[in-house]
């Protein structure tokens, strides 16, 4: 920067104030200033037009203030006394008008405290200096030379910070006040399947969020119903369970008066329960309601009815309502009626939390719900689950121990269409039959496998790792195939006392040998490997068994293959089919079912979850395994050759109302 110019204005009221004035522009010159002071004139001008020149041409006017000047400087002096003042000051006023007081150059000082109350009105609220010491000074020359104390710090870029929104502390007029009671949660059904780390499903936990904070904040217009669409094996259960688990039920249940989860895969997949609301209605109306809903569930009230009242008991409050798996109730892509809900009491649910509803009712379905098509728009949004992004594919598949190149990972995850569930398998395959190493990813020969088929990429990867079990897992691999199997035979989860029933002798051929006789630690053991594989997840108390939703098709085609071949190609003539095991309606091939007796020759076992397990199937009155030779009412404990030549076997499970559900390969 160029010498900055100053000029002092001051009053030459005593020769003492005139020399601390000269030490000031001393020092100014000094210390890199242009000084310019009236006992400095030497030119031949007139003293108005050097005063003029002066405060035109300077950067900077210093106005030296005094009680003096300022009388002075508002001509309140005698005439003829302080002039050079009083011209300056006029002049002063103009300079400052021309710019509307909009001031960067004309600053007061003075060289004591008592001075301040002196300053001109014209010159108050403008940067003033008090020079009655090196401080004082040393402020002042940092202004005139542009250095400030403290250098402006560099700008970077803005951290993302989260804003946080403040719920209203009084209820809308017209409205429910909140609960001020403990949450009341019922959400056991889906929360066992949060994941630990959900990779990939960031921007869809956020959608679940912003809805949910939305209908805290009773927001107008917002989802009252989100529902999630997509595949089989993408990822809606875990996505829904794992928001659930994190953002509510981690955090207290902020804002939530009650939450309630139902599945509906976990009510089975036969005809008679798949296709029926009956069950989760009773039990979501028994949850929310009173003593008289409580009656109403339990009365001959149609489906209908039933789902527009529960409707009404949830729509009340800001309750949270999760429906996952809906498809079984929904007509399938290839009917005349694609999607359509075949229940009236969920259609009659899901219309009435549509138009009127304070809480949220998530929903997850493999079929879209054009039932909901007049609120697709407003307040029943539809979302779109896509495949997993080719970062998040990589990032699951690292995860789960697998090693490779950048390049090796793009391509697999690319070959698999990013889907969710067929990279957990693979990985967690990949990483226990060949340490993690991605190269043996060829074991799994993708390119036959059906794109238009629901998982067909899965199915896949299920068959290589079956053929690994069998080949290089010994007695092992044996058992966990073994089990898998058995679990193909359900259409829901499997409790303790239908396994222990079917581990009893006697053996079922090609289905329960690598079984038999197997110590508790070694099935404790089995099923924990098929956990941490993601093909079985255990509830926390043991008393049933959920397979992984490509087990049930893919298992259910390997057990009719090493059992009853006749019966599979008949039942199952497509995998992915809507499973039929375990139907209570057995019109389609009736036979008699005859009872077998406990063996005599038998042992008891004394491992203690048989025992528990044999005492529960006991009192569900277990019939054995009935087979064609025991249809003329002759009892056997084993199944004899003529009999395995037929190609069925059953085993009931007797209520004490005597209705049995019976399991029969297909």
């Amino acid at each position: 920067m160029s010498t900055p110019k100053v000029f002092i204005s001051y009053s030459q009221e005593s020769e003492e104030h005139s020399a601390r004035v000269r030490g000031l522009g001393a020092s100014l010159s000094r210390d890199g200033c242009q000084c310019a002071i009236d006992v400095y004139k030497d030119t031949d001008e007139d003293w108005p037009a050097w005063m003029a020149r002066q405060l035109i041409e300077s950067d900077y006017v210093l106005c030296v203030v005094t009680e003096t000047y300022a009388r002075r400087f508002r001509d309140l002096e005698l005439p003829d006394t302080g002039l050079g003042v009083g011209w300056e000051a006029g002049l002063i006023r103009r300079l400052l008008y021309a710019k509307k007081l909009r001031n960067d150059r004309i600053f007061p000082v003075v060289f004591a405290h008592a001075d301040r109350e002196h300053i001109p009105l014209e010159l108050q609220g403008y940067d003033f200096f008090v020079l009655d010491g090196p401080r004082g000074y040393e402020a002042l020359l940092r202004k005139l030379l542009h250095r400030p104390f403290h250098s402006e710090p560099a700008t970077d870029e803005a951290p993302d910070l989260q804003t946080h929104s403040t719920p209203p502390s009084f209820p809308r007029p017209g409205t429910v006040a909140p609960s001020t009671q403990e949450t009341r949660a019922d959400i056991g059904r889906i929360i066992k399947y949060a994941p630990v780390e959900l990779i990939g499903r960031e921007v869809e936990k956020r959608v679940l969020s912003s809805a949910w904070e939305k209908a805290v904040r009773e927001e107008t217009g917002r989802p009252r119903i989100l529902t999630f669409v997509a595949l089989g094996g993408e990822g809606k259960t875990s996505l829904v369970a794992k928001w659930t688990v994190d953002e509510l039920l981690d955090k207290g249940w902020p804002g939530c008066d009650a939450a309630f989860a139902w599945s509906f895969y976990h009510q089975g997949t036969d005809e008679k329960t798949a296709d029926s609301s009956d069950l989760f209605l009773k039990e979501a109306l028994n949850f929310f309601g009173d003593d008289a809903d409580k009656q109403f569930a339990a009365g001959p009230a149609g489906a209908h009815e039933k789902g527009q009242r529960l409707a009404r008991i949830v729509g009340r409050r800001r309750n949270l309502l999760i429906l996952d798996g809906l498809e079984p109730l929904q007509y399938a892509p290839t009917s005349p009626t694609p999607g359509l809900l075949k229940d009236q009491g969920i259609a009659a649910l899901l219309k009435g939390l549509a138009q009127n509803s304070h809480g949220l009712c998530v929903v997850t379905t493999r079929y879209s719900l054009p039932d909901m098509k007049a609120f697709w728009q407003t307040t029943a949004p539809e979302v779109k689950l896509l495949r997993l992004s080719r970062a998040a594919g990589m990032h699951l598949l690292k995860t789960l121990g697998v090693r490779g190149t950048t390049q090796e990972f793009a391509a697999l995850v690319e070959d698999v269409k990013g889907h969710a569930l067929t990279l957990t398998l693979l990985g967690g395959f990949l990483s226990r039959a060949f340490r993690g190493d991605i190269r043996q990813r060829d074991r799994v020969k993708f390119e036959k496998a059906d794109e238009k088929m629901d998982g067909g990429h899965a199915f896949r990867t299920m068959a290589a790792y079956e053929q690994w079990l069998l080949r290089d897992g010994g007695d092992e691999g044996r058992r966990e195939v073994a089990v898998l199997r058995l679990m193909g035979l359900f259409d829901r989860p499997a409790d303790a006392g239908c396994l222990a029933a079917l581990l009893q002798p006697p053996v079922i051929e090609g289905l329960t040998e690598p079984l038999m006789g197997i110590a508790e630690e070694d099935w404790n053991f089995c099923l924990e490997t098929l956990e941490s594989a993601k093909l079985l997840t255990s509830a926390p108390d043991d008393s049933a068994i959920r397979h992984s939703s490509f087990v049930i098709p893919w298992m259910r085609i390997r057990t009719c293959a090493n059992t009853s071949p006749g019966n599979c190609a008949r039942n199952n003539p497509t995998p992915g089919a809507r499973p039929t095991v375990g139907s209570t309606n057995t019109s389609a091939r009736p036979r008699r079912k005859a009872t077998s007796p406990r063996s005599k020759t038998s042992s008891r076992s004394t491992k203690p979850w048989l025992t528990a397990a044999r005492r529960d199937c006991s009192r569900r009155r277990v019939t054995r395994f009935t087979t064609p030779a025991s249809r003329n009412g002759t009892r056997t404990t084993a199944l004899s050759n003529s009999a395995r030549s037929v190609p069925t076997w059953e085993l009931k499970l007797a209520s004490s109302s005597n209705r049995g559900v019976v399991f029969r390969p297909h």
